[in-house]
């Protein structure tokens, strides 16, 4: 029987094709707009000129706007709020504009001397927030200042006090614009009169443009993630039909009646499907959040040379993809056993091990060192730390291509092997 047909059959369990093929499209959903969500936000912020973030730090928050409609039936802030200062004893205090009756929403602020106490810094504080602020000596409204005390008291009464002080918290954040954005302007232009910061490492005949990096890094992680999550369903996709068939008594008969080899490639062709399936939820809706929220300079920076973005994508497929196939042997060959968590852990310190191996080298080593960074990057596993952050580091194209090379051959290789292995343990599974 064709491990396609195999595949198919496995599949037609309903809670087996949920498992393994619509639960990575959920995920891929999910995580793609929970992570684009927050760096989109974050690399929108860092490319944002002070005008942009003028035009969005001004305006009122969609959530303040709905709860001033819902408390004043508008949702824009009040421009000039109306002041009444009361006079008289605080036993008999009066006032003589008639629209200064005390109403719902209005705010008081309490002091010792209303008619000559100076609180002008209170009444811009709160100027946008009530169309009417008290000062009086004996008054409470739902939000009160009181400054009679040696230090000053505000009490809130209700729920409506506590969105008025959220509107006065909102009102101090606008008015802060103006000197975080005269601030931003200044750094714009320290930035426009120093250029592009370019860093040369030791022995190195290519440069890193350290310009816009943060973006870059965001994009990288975001991008890195992805192939991750990925790996990781593909990781578990072998283990979920195994466990599946297994506990229902149905492993052994099916893998006699299908053979042993169709069985194992129908395996692969699942675990590609599910990988498949996070991809299709995946993919795209990075591609439109790039493509429509991204600024055109940030996205060109971050692809660089099409070729180097296209080998580093593959390489970062082959380096993580090696690992995924190191650690399935795990999963299936010494999964009971106490040592089997090695399999993990040595390729994994064996990354962290070259990446600080090769910053040392590209950070303290001198001229002639080149080659032996190059060396590091194209070996399997111990250049996948420096794989990962290739299109900020500039890496040497030929050690890439080298290193996915040897990285395809191993996974092609351990795939064999891993298949022998399963042909001749499957009872112990």
């Amino acid at each position: 029987m064709h491990y396609y047909h195999i595949a198919r059959s496995l599949l037609s369990a309903p809670r087996l094709m949920l498992s393994l093929l619509l639960w990575p499209f959920v995920i891929g959903l999910v995580f793609s707009l929970f992570q684009l969500s927050l760096t989109t936000i974050r690399v929108h912020q860092l490319d944002e000129s002070p005008e942009e973030y003028e035009e969005r730090a001004v305006k009122a928050k969609p959530d303040e706007r709905l709860l001033r409609k819902y408390l004043f039936g508008r949702a824009e802030p009040f421009e000039n709020s109306l002041v009444c200062r009361w006079k008289g004893d605080p036993r008999t205090e009066r006032h003589d504009n008639p629209d200064c009756v005390f109403q719902k929403y209005d705010i008081a602020i309490a002091t010792s001397k209303p008619l000559t106490d100076n609180v002008t810094e209170y009444i811009k504080m709160y100027e946008e927030v009530s169309p009417r602020i008290h000062i009086c000596g004996n008054c409470m409204a739902e939000l009160t200042v009181n400054l009679i005390p040696e230090s000053p008291q505000t009490h809130l009464k209700g729920f409506s006090a506590v969105l008025l002080y959220y509107f006065m918290e909102e009102s101090e954040k606008r008015r802060a614009v103006d000197l975080y954005k005269n601030i931003k302007e200044e750094r714009e232009g320290q930035k426009k009169k120093r250029g592009n910061i370019i860093f040369h490492v030791n022995g190195s005949d290519q440069p890193i443009l350290c310009s816009g990096g943060r973006a870059k890094i965001l994009l990288i992680f975001h991008t890195v993630s992805i192939v991750l999550v990925a790996l990781w369903l593909a990781l578990r996709a072998h283990r979920r039909v195994l466990d599946y068939f297994s506990k229902n008594g149905a492993l052994l008969p099916l893998v006699a009646a299908c053979g042993k080899k169709q069985f194992y490639k129908a395996l692969w062709f699942i675990t590609f499907l599910r990988v498949g399936c996070f991809l299709i939820a995946s993919v795209p809706i990075t591609l439109v959040v790039y493509l429509n929220y991204l600024k055109e300079d940030t996205i060109s920076k971050f692809i660089g040379n099409p070729f180097d973005f296209f080998l580093w994508i593959v390489s970062l497929i082959s380096a993580t993809g090696l690992l995924m196939i190191i650690a399935s042997i795990a999963e299936l060959k010494d999964r009971e056993s106490f040592f089997s968590w090695l399999y993990k852990a040595i390729p994994f310190a064996c990354c962290f091990i070259g990446g600080f191996i090769w910053a040392g080298l590209a950070l303290f080593g001198g001229e002639g060192l080149a080659v032996y960074k190059s060396i590091i990057i194209a070996l399997p596993i111990f250049g996948a730390c420096p794989t990962i952050m290739a299109p900020l580091l500039n890496l040497n194209s030929f050690a890439l291509v080298v290193q996915v090379l040897i990285n395809t051959m191993l996974i092609i290789w351990l795939m064999h092997y891993n298949a022998s292995w399963f042909a001749a343990h499957l009872e112990e599974l």
